[in-house]
């Protein structure tokens, strides 16, 4: 598995969380991740991506300056792989409308 598969795969099991992933030089949330910035950060842009298998995902480039605000109100754990950011109650709460925001952004 390259590592687009293996981060998706993760985002398959995401209840709770964003994580964040250095790639391209870029902070990235991918799949369910992108959806809970989006609930805090509405002015983040959604991108939609491939994998080399042709399955389509979403991602966002996640600036610094919002890391830093994040870290500021929530728990935010470093690790070599990621950056976890465990995700409030009153964002997690909306998890089974990620499904609608999927078909909205397909749409464009």
């Amino acid at each position: 598995m390259n590592r687009i598969d293996t981060i998706l795969e993760k985002e398959r099991t995401n209840t709770n969380r964003i994580f964040l992933y250095l790639c391209q030089d870029r902070l990235m949330a991918f799949s369910y991740s992108a959806y809970y910035a989006t609930l805090l950060f509405p002015e983040l842009e959604v991108i939609q991506g491939n994998n080399t298998a042709g399955v389509e995902f979403v991602y966002i480039d996640f600036p610094p300056t919002s890391l830093f605000s994040l870290s500021e109100r929530l728990t935010a754990l470093v690790g070599d792989e990621y950056i976890e950011v465990a995700v409030p109650e009153e964002i997690n709460c909306h998890r089974e409308q990620f499904g609608a925001w999927m078909d909205k952004i397909q749409k464009y």
